[in-house]
């Protein structure tokens, strides 16, 4: 590899890809832990999703050298923007489901729409204790 082509990714990037990845957050099949939608995010940030998972497996500590060298002015920002962009997708995501007919709807559907709910529930929390750690700078 020669030394043009080589970078790091710079720790703002790091700290916003984190917690892009927070927000992208779901189950897959019958998998009971969350995750991140890798290829999705690697797409808007034009990287690779193995990068992602690299970030992905290191965020604890990625999180804390952010918190340690970056303005905390910068990671309330980031964070309060990431924020925003994802409660605007919860609220029209449940104003659908509030739209729905329940009554016709098969049990799978409505297993579905509970995961759906319990998936942005958890992404909520995830994202408080991130704000929680960075405010606690």
């Amino acid at each position: 590899m020669n030394a043009e082509s080589f970078h790091r990714t710079p720790l703002k990037q790091k700290f916003d890809i984190i917690i892009r990845l927070i927000c992208t957050l779901r189950f897959y099949g019958d998998n009971e832990e969350l995750i991140p939608q890798f290829r999705k995010v690697a797409h808007e940030m034009d990287m690779t999703h193995q990068n992602l998972q690299f970030i992905w497996r290191n965020r604890n500590d990625i999180i804390e050298r952010a918190k340690r060298k970056l303005p905390s002015a910068y990671l309330a920002q980031c964070h309060s923007l990431h924020y925003l962009k994802y409660q605007i997708i919860m609220l029209r995501m449940l104003d659908s489901l509030a739209d729905r007919d329940y009554s016709k709807a098969s049990t799978q559907d409505l297993l579905s729409y509970m995961r759906s709910i319990t998936e942005m529930y958890f992404v909520e929390n995830e994202l408080k204790t991130i704000r929680q750690s960075v405010c606690a700078v």
